[in-house]
């Protein structure tokens, strides 16, 4: 049979087609070229390899878990995952604080996964009820526009960090706000125990408004909690303070549990309640909420 190149070939791309392209054996009545029966093991063929089969396995796994802010004051450190919409909200959240009772409700945030550790979020104020002493005022609460970024460990690692950058806009209704456009930055950190157990610490910075003059001032807020999953159920506890350099502030503290059911892989369903640990703090708040992402 004449010559089907398969020699210039050879010398041409040796290291690469020659390991596929074999003779045929002698003895099995046959001629040309058949398929190798095996591949040899060498550096070209590993690049190649990796890439495919990282790339199945991505889309085999599809997003990672649904993880939502909610239960709880702080936030996650994971993001949404890349090109998938998620929205938090609650239905009714009740503070009461010296003699004045704030009902705020259909608040939700807008969440959208912008690349495989960062997401963009607007939180919307929501319908707002102040009665008091005062009377009684209605309106629209703050907007706040934000950004996330998750530093490690998005892909569900015993430990994991984020870092948030928030702007309130003062978009609230007269006298449900101080009329001021300010800033936060947030750190939460996240680390798995055993039994299951979570623990989550959370910094907070912003540069707010004083209250009785025009000037700045930095406030901090502290957040510690534990939770652990019971089957579709999470019940976290959680301990917060706040405090802040305006001197006509008060430090205050607050022991807070929340509740989250997981409905579906991407609906969560969550209550909870706030409780004021001395005088400054607001004596109880109350909240049902839901998430989901799509």
């Amino acid at each position: 049979m004449p010559d089907t190149g398969r020699s210039g070939l050879c010398a041409m791309f040796r290291p690469v087609f020659c390991p596929i392209l074999q003779p045929a054996a002698a003895d099995d009545g046959r001629a040309g070229l058949k398929p190798a029966l095996r591949l040899p093991i060498r550096p070209v063929w590993v690049p190649g390899v990796i890439w495919l089969a990282v790339s199945h396995a991505a889309l085999a796994d599809g997003p990672r878990d649904f993880d939502a802010d909610t239960p709880g004051k702080s936030y996650t450190p994971y993001t949404v995952a890349e090109g998938y919409f998620q929205i938090e909200s609650d239905l009714v959240h009740v503070t009461s604080a010296a003699g004045t009772v704030t009902v705020q409700s259909l608040d939700p945030v807008f969440k959208y996964g912008l690349s495989d550790d960062v997401e963009i979020e607007m939180q919307t104020g929501g319908l707002v009820s102040l009665s008091g002493v005062g009377g009684r005022r209605t309106g629209y609460g703050d907007t706040v526009p934000a950004i996330k970024w998750n530093l490690y460990g998005n892909d569900w690692q015993v430990f994991t960090a984020a870092v948030r950058f928030g702007v309130k806009l003062p978009t609230a209704a007269r006298g449900l706000g101080n009329g001021a456009v300010e800033f936060a930055i947030t750190a939460p950190v996240q680390v798995g125990l055993p039994y299951g157990l979570s623990l989550q610490v959370q910094e907070e910075v912003d540069l707010q408004k004083n209250q009785n003059d025009t000037g700045r001032h930095f406030d901090y807020q502290e957040d510690v909690s534990v939770s652990e999953g019971f089957g579709k159920t999470t019940v976290s506890l959680e301990m917060f303070a706040e405090s802040a350099t305006d001197p006509n502030s008060h430090a205050l503290y607050t022991a807070d549990v929340g509740v989250g059911y997981a409905v579906s892989s991407t609906v969560v369903v969550s209550f909870g309640m706030y409780v004021g640990l001395n005088r400054f703090a607001p004596d109880i708040e109350g909240y049902t909420g839901f998430a989901f992402r799509f």
